[in-house]
């Protein structure tokens, strides 16, 4: 537990015979709370400028998911395309095999 030293030094002690602290040299505690408030400062200035780096790697990393998942939908729009395309080609050479298949027969 810490004293101000104006709290501490406002009372008058046994010791001194009544005397304020102002008489007494002893009747000083050391302050250190501007110390441990000055470093809880920092802390605390330490962990928003944390915090407002991971927010900003946070928001380009939701920009990269969100372009990733636009590609994923061109590409998934993509293979549809070509899917279909490649069906009609397979019906394409399914005709035409059938069309050669029947020449064939007919040219023996």
């Amino acid at each position: 537990m810490s004293w101000r030293g104006s709290d501490y030094n406002s009372r008058s002690s046994p010791r001194s015979g009544g005397m304020s602290t102002s008489q007494n040299p002893y009747g000083k505690l050391p302050v250190e709370e501007p110390e441990e408030e000055d470093f809880i400062q920092k802390q605390i200035k330490l962990s928003r400028q944390q915090m407002d780096e991971q927010d900003a790697d946070l928001g380009a990393l939701a920009d990269s998911v969100t372009r990733l998942g636009m590609h994923a939908l061109e590409i998934g729009n993509e293979i549809e395309t070509q899917n279909k395309m490649l069906n009609e080609l397979d019906e394409d050479m399914d005709d035409a095999v059938s069309g050669l298949d029947l020449v064939t027969s007919k040219t023996k």
